[in-house]
């Protein structure tokens, strides 16, 4: 378990780096696609999968647990779950972890000015997540929420983690009221499936900050 927890405080610490840069200008090189702006975007909130622009805390499902965290984002997870501040000295992050099972969701937000494109800077990211783990095969990395890719996008994979073996984790990116954010989903591959409807509710739950 401390090897994953690691292995996501280096993915996310990056990540949340490129959202806080990419599609500025820095050395004669832009990260900008060509959709534009995150304003240019037309996000469909009839989709399930789009990470909310409203600030105001969800109500928590009976036998969950609301929280509000200091940086102004919220979320709510099962009473059986265990909050905890993630490992090492990156503030900012927070595991929700079920600890039956080890699965856990991480929200990782920066509050830099995040600039231009969340699916470029997955895209960026992976180069360097492949290289360190020969195993990692892409599941997909794609626009979600309805947007093109810009204000939000999905990098979901697999890959072996030691003592645990073959790991599946989703990572959604967005930004909302300029700041971005990482939701984190790392569960056994055996889990994956049967854990997809708890993930959705959680993720469901999530409200950025103003």
């Amino acid at each position: 378990m401390l090897g994953a927890a690691l292995v996501v405080v280096a993915v996310l610490a990056v990540v949340l780096t490129q959202l806080a840069r990419v599609g500025q200008d820095g050395g004669g090189q832009t990260a900008r696609p060509a959709g534009g702006t995150a304003s240019r975007s037309v996000p469909n909130t009839a989709d399930p999968d789009f990470v909310a622009t409203d600030t105001v805390p969800a109500v928590a499902p009976p036998g969950w647990v609301s929280y509000i965290d200091t940086a102004g984002w919220s979320i709510a997870y099962p009473s059986t779950w265990e909050r905890r501040t993630a490992p090492g000295d990156d503030a900012g992050y927070v595991d929700f972890v079920d600890p039956r099972t080890g699965t856990f969701l991480r929200v990782g937000s920066s509050f830099a000015n995040p600039g231009g494109s969340v699916i470029e800077a997955w895209r960026a990211e992976e180069a360097d997540f492949r290289d360190a783990h020969p195993d990692y095969q892409r599941v997909r990395l794609e626009p979600s929420g309805g947007d093109d890719g810009t204000a939000q996008a999905d990098w979901e994979f697999t890959y072996s983690e030691e003592g645990r073996g073959k790991v599946h984790v989703l990572n959604r990116g967005a930004i909302r009221g300029g700041h971005g954010y990482a939701l984190y989903w790392f569960t056994a591959e055996a889990l994956w499936a049967g854990d997809q409807p708890l993930r959705r509710q959680m993720f469901s739950t999530f409200r950025p900050g103003p």
